[in-house]
């Protein structure tokens, strides 16, 4: 099993349940994290950083993004229980890693919508401005 954090930067505005829903069921990816609003932890099997991009790509052409392999063994923050417990679930050690400290329990992040455009923001109709 290979780990890759996958960070999103969604400056083109595609809805953002979309992107969560493709990258959660992307081939080979056998379970997942998602407890920061554009950050994902993959657990893969035979999937490469690059092979995961293309896939991303070839659904969202221009979504900035990183993906990177990353060491379970050695991590630290502060995030709630349950993410916690994921990540030491995924832990090839036997002691749990111990964090510096955790929040209290509160619900999983949820894809946020895609920005409003101006004009939703600001309630009129600006596509007669040229």
């Amino acid at each position: 099993m290979i780990i890759y954090l996958l960070t999103i930067n969604n400056q083109v505005g595609y809805d953002f349940g979309m992107i969560h829903q493709y990258v959660t069921t992307l081939s080979g990816v056998t379970d997942w994290w998602h407890y920061l609003p554009t950050s994902y932890l993959l657990c893969t099997t035979g999937r490469s950083a690059r092979g995961i991009t293309e896939e991303i790509l070839r659904r969202f052409p221009n979504l900035t993004h990183l993906i990177v392999q990353v060491n379970m063994r050695d991590n630290n923050g502060l995030l709630q229980k349950e993410a916690w417990d994921w990540i030491n679930s995924k832990n090839n050690q036997n002691t749990p890693l111990k964090p510096m400290s955790t929040l209290p329990t509160i619900p999983q992040i949820k894809p946020y919508a895609p920005a409003k455009s101006l004009s939703q923001i600001l309630g009129v109709d600006l596509s007669n401005l040229k």
